[in-house]
């Protein structure tokens, strides 16, 4: 039996916020969770973010990736994925 939340990927956004890429199942469903938290200085708290169904993650995967490939396009990422 799969336990969740799980917690693919997380990154501080600034020093007040983070943003996480979470596996979890809400009311029976299975979903992909891409959401900012914010720390109230003893526990952090989910902010605004996108949840979706999992059978969505091959598209959303795919329009990240061409929104990746623009933004190097055009100059506005390195290919270390830095600002030029």
């Amino acid at each position: 039996m799969t336990r969740f939340p799980i917690v693919i990927d997380r990154w501080d956004k600034n020093c007040r916020e983070q943003i996480r890429v979470v596996i979890d199942n809400y009311k029976g469903h299975n979903i992909v969770d891409l959401r900012t938290y914010w720390s109230n200085g003893d526990e952090w708290k989910p902010g605004k973010g996108l949840a979706c169904r999992i059978t969505h993650l091959p598209r959303l995967i795919a329009a990240l990736n061409e929104a990746l490939t623009k933004a190097r396009e055009h100059g506005l990422l390195d290919e270390k994925g830095g600002a030029p």
